[in-house]
């Protein structure tokens, strides 16, 4: 009795046991809540990885935990990083033979969510400048999602490359520290090229580029400046850019260079725009200091003011509502010197058909029914003759 006693209560207290082990190893669910600027980990907090090469269509994911990448991080051949809901620090070491942190290509894919992207570059050198690269290659896309930049004591300032039918897109970001001009600290740009592609949507940086055939799209969303071509070569007319701008602040200047490019800008406030040359602009709902219209560029204003516009050569500005704030269906627009001589021109030529047709339709049939009767013609005969005195 007592053995069967004993075994039973042994049985109990291992299925007590067993049933408890089990409830501690059954994984719970992960919330991924967006996450902003926080205080950096200590170094026992970190993970460290050298040189992480991911490539062969693998996945490396990277969720709740701190990473320091120390040397170039190499995403290629369809492979996938994934960060979300973590900080990635990626370090670049000193003597590093490269300015690249990160290298994307040949159609990989990096996810960048809820996280944070902290540069800390040991590499300072005078070969290599004071800055750091990301590079996309060969139809490579980068998603940067509800994310920051952090600074790490002196961030320097970041290039984000995209070539060869790469993507970039940015969304509910910010990139960048504060935009005011007194550091070249903290500053993250992005330069997209070849044929590759841009969208921002609702975030902060501090600069973008367009060159080469590349295309960018911008929406609700604050930079210091945007510069589409080449700096060095202004009459170059190979390149065939896009630049969308909607709803969006630039406190500095959207300047072009060369090639030709399409602005289409709405609803957007803008220090100094200038137009490339070579390129055709649509404004609309947009103000500014200053406008300047390179050689042999259109632009079309619509809705538009700016305290400061010249052309230069060719340069055209067109005025869409330039009869007192409406369009003439027909009439693309005006050119902008044009519009105070015609809106005189108009009113006046207003003002005297309709006195014109006061005087038709009013002033003369009045005095015709109070001009007095003629006396009787052709020979007709008086029957009543005055009386004789």
């Amino acid at each position: 009795m007592k053995k069967t006693t004993s075994t039973a209560f042994s049985l109990i207290l291992w299925l007590v046991l067993s049933s408890n082990i089990i409830h501690v190893a059954n994984p719970q669910p992960i919330s991924y809540a967006p996450i902003g600027p926080q205080q950096l980990p200590t170094e026992s907090d970190i993970d460290n990885e050298l040189n992480l090469h991911v490539n062969g269509s693998e996945t490396y994911s990277i969720h709740n935990r701190t990473l320091n990448a120390t040397g170039p991080v190499y995403i290629e051949d369809n492979a996938t990083l994934n960060v979300r809901n973590a900080t990635l620090i990626l370090t670049r070491p000193f003597g590093s033979p490269t300015n690249d942190v990160l290298i994307a290509t040949d159609k990989t894919h990096i996810l960048i969510e809820d996280s944070n992207i902290v540069i800390n570059n040991n590499g300072h050198d005078p070969e290599h400048g004071e800055y750091v690269t990301f590079s996309e290659y060969n139809q490579a896309e980068v998603n940067i999602t509800r994310s920051t930049f952090q600074e790490d004591d002196l961030m320097d300032r970041v290039l984000i490359n995209a070539y060869n039918k790469s993507t970039t897109n940015v969304e509910d970001s910010v990139l960048t520290e504060p935009l005011k001009p007194s550091t070249e600290l903290g500053k993250v740009s992005i330069i997209v090229r070849a044929n590759a592609s841009l969208n921002v949507l609702n975030s902060t940086l501090w600069s973008l580029a367009l060159r080469d055939n590349s295309t960018t799209s911008v929406r609700n969303s604050n930079l210091y400046e945007i510069g589409t071509g080449y700096y060095t070569h202004r009459n170059s007319t190979t390149d065939n850019m896009s630049l969308s701008l909607i709803d969006s602040t630039v406190i500095s200047d959207v300047y072009g260079y060369s090639g030709f490019c399409n602005y289409f800008i709405q609803n957007s406030d803008i220090m100094w725009l200038a137009i490339g040359p070579n390129s055709s602009a649509y404004v609309e709902n947009t103000s500014g200091n200053q406008l300047g219209v390179d050689a042999n560029s259109e632009a079309l204003l619509v809705r538009s003011s700016w305290n400061h516009i010249d052309t230069y050569k060719n340069g055209r500005i067109l005025v869409g509502d330039w009869f007192f704030g409406l369009r003439f269906p027909g009439i693309a627009g005006v050119p902008y010197t044009w519009v105070t001589p015609l809106q005189i021109l108009i009113t006046i030529a207003a003002i005297a058909a309709v006195a014109a047709s006061i005087y038709v339709t009013v002033i003369r049939p009045r005095r015709h029914r109070t001009k007095p009767s003629p006396p009787p013609t052709n020979g007709a005969q008086n029957l009543y003759p005055p009386p004789r005195d």
